[in-house]
């Protein structure tokens, strides 16, 4: 395939958003794609079988990446992502426990560096990378890697991983800054192997703009690991059904994804339905609004009046904003139809370029998180009142906490350790929200003994805090508090992500707030969630992770659900006796 004709630029798939990229570098839109029409002549039940098949390999190839990557915020935190695309870089298949951010961002990525490197350049052994925030993971640690997969000589198609690296340089990961420029090195598309052979130049130039380059190694050949594993997997299946190449399963596998979703959106009520969220303890006051407008088989989300972008680290780039939109609607609307782009087809999105959901660049974009995060609080906001049964209330980790440990004195051993955990989910139409479980994304806390072997820290507590979730008839899931000591020898500075200080979680159709996010230090007052802390040898750092919000009225829940909990520590006896109305005599027996 040739590159496109300028008067293709900027004519992407449907769903595709326009961005301030677009307005400063020409060949930067999504390639153009005809559509596809279902391969009649497919078995059904072999079709879903090798359907099957594919996500297994995915799987794998994410298996490796996570088992062969240096860093702990990798293979404890799982903070990466692993897709099978066809060769104009549609994505057919993902890993079952990739981030869902990545998902939604790694195609993008992929088309942006395929619009430098179109297929017919492609060799055996070639990789290319790219970090840039606009069509990658939405800032400069997301690294997002291209490998080609070749079958019987001919390309059939591409592995696309994404791994948030310890470290590219700049401030590190931290919210204080400005622009772009200070927050690391920016890789344009670039191939980094040729035919197998390193380009030594670029893999230098990023080597000697990290802290941790062994981790960074390390991390980048356990991606180029993952591609190979996909591709000779792949070869496998492709011989053992006598398939010459990806594309009529590919084209099917979009086709029923577009189907299974067009079905789903016909079953809601025509019509616009709006909310609006404030987003505080930034630095910033936010708003995001959103309207969404359902239409027959087609769905529009408008967020036009959201507010500009703004000149701290709180931007995010249009390609996360919206994998995090599609992400939320996913899960509401056909959560069980493999994710795949065709399932994206029928819905599009509007964000104005300057608002901080589509900012223009060098725009500071490193807590991307702490905006794209609130998409499914939003979205969940304003289809709650026609999809009750399907709508989760407001979770704490919404956006998620991140608390980013960086050595400082020449004379350390250097590190760059990011420590994830999570707050509780919001309460279900049925059930009660998840404790410390992730949501919208799923990174996981990973193990206490490895951060406490690769960084000067010793996690003191780690504990489920009793009454955070929010009242109701479905209780909120528990948030957690946690407590950190720095047992080195030398200082050690802090970067805390720390979104959702201010307001807390929201209850839905009566349910109670959960409780907001909070840090301090050495038992002092809270810490401010947008800059750098420098802590000293013996300082201790205590974390609290908010609970989700409830679903309906407190005095509706089942009394012995209400027993259950305080005698579990869920909840305190204060609680019982003035939330849930439980009497003496039922407090007591519960404790």
């Amino acid at each position: 395939m040739s590159s496109p004709t300028p008067s293709e630029l900027g004519m992407c798939s449907r769903n595709a958003l326009p961005t301030a990229r677009d307005e400063t570098r020409p060949n930067s839109s999504s390639l153009t794609r005809e559509p596809m029409t279902l391969d009649k002549s497919l078995d059904p039940i072999g079709f879903s079988i090798i359907w099957g098949r594919l996500v297994s390999i995915v799987d794998e190839a994410a298996l490796t990446l996570g088992r062969t990557a240096f860093s702990p915020l990798i293979t404890e935190s799982n903070d990466f992502g692993v897709v099978l695309l066809d060769t104009d870089g549609y994505a057919v298949a993902q890993s079952s426990f990739s981030i869902p951010p990545f998902l939604g961002t790694i195609p993008e990525a992929v088309r942006s560096i395929l619009k430098k490197f179109p297929q017919e350049t492609w060799v055996e052994g070639d990789a290319a990378l790219t970090n840039d925030p606009w069509y990658a993971g939405g800032h400069l640690l997301d690294i997002t890697l291209l490998t080609p997969i070749f079958y019987e000589g001919r390309l059939v198609g591409f592995t696309g991983s994404t791994a948030h690296w310890a470290d590219i340089g700049g401030t590190g990961f931290s919210t204080d800054t400005n622009d772009l420029f200070e927050e690391g090195l920016l890789i344009p598309p670039s191939k980094l192997y040729r035919g197998g052979h390193v380009e030594q130049d670029l893999l230098d130039l990023i080597l000697q703009n990290t802290r941790v380059p062994d981790k960074v190694f390390g991390d980048l050949n356990a991606q180029i690991d993952a591609g190979t594993v996909c591709e000779r997997r792949l070869g496998d299946l492709l011989r053992e059904h006598d398939l010459s190449d990806l594309g009529t399963l590919a084209a099917s596998i979009h086709d029923v994804g577009e189907q299974a979703m067009r079905r789903r959106i016909a079953e809601l009520p025509d019509g616009r339905y709006c909310h609006e969220i404030n987003i505080d303890g930034l630095g910033y006051a936010i708003t995001i609004s959103a309207a969404i407008d359902v239409k027959g088989d087609e769905m529009e989300i408008d967020l036009a009046g959201t507010t500009s972008q703004l000149p701290g680290a709180v931007n995010c780039p249009p390609g996360y904003t919206k994998a995090l939109l599609f992400h939320a609607l996913k899960c509401v609307l056909d959560p069980t139809t493999p994710n795949n782009d065709g399932c994206h087809r029928p819905i599009t999105v509007h964000a104005p370029v300057g608002t901080v959901v589509n900012p223009r660049p060098p725009a500071a974009v490193n807590g991307r998180h702490l905006v794209g995060h609130m998409m499914s609080r939003v979205v969940y906001g304003a289809l709650k009142h026609i999809l009750p049964e399907h709508v989760i209330a407001d979770c704490g980790s919404m956006p998620t906490v991140a608390a980013k440990f960086n050595s400082v004195a020449a004379s350390q051993h250097p590190f760059s350790f990011i420590f994830m955990a999570n707050g509780g989910m919001g309460a279900r139409a049925a059930k009660d929200g998840l404790a410390c479980a992730p949501f919208p994304t799923n990174p996981s806390c990973g193990s206490v003994e490895i951060m406490e072997t690769d960084a000067p820290l010793r996690v003191l507590r780690k504990e489920i805090m009793a009454d955070s979730g929010g009242a109701g008839r479905f209780r909120g899931g528990l948030g957690q508090e946690v407590e950190i000591e720095i047992t080195g020898t030398e200082p050690v500075v802090l970067s805390l992500f720390l979104g959702g200080a201010v307001s807390p979680p929201h209850g839905f159709f009566g349910g109670g707030d959960g409780t907001c996010n909070t840090a301090s230090l050495n038992g002092g007052g809270p810490l401010n969630a947008a800059e750098r802390v420098r802590l000293q040898p013996g300082d201790r750092i205590t974390l609290n992770y908010g609970g989700g919000g409830g679903q309906g009225a407190p005095e509706d829940r089942d009394p012995e659900l209400v027993r259950d909990d305080l005698r579990k520590g869920f909840i305190t006896a204060r609680a019982a006796k003035e939330v849930y109305g439980l009497e003496a005599s039922g407090v007591a027996d519960g404790a």
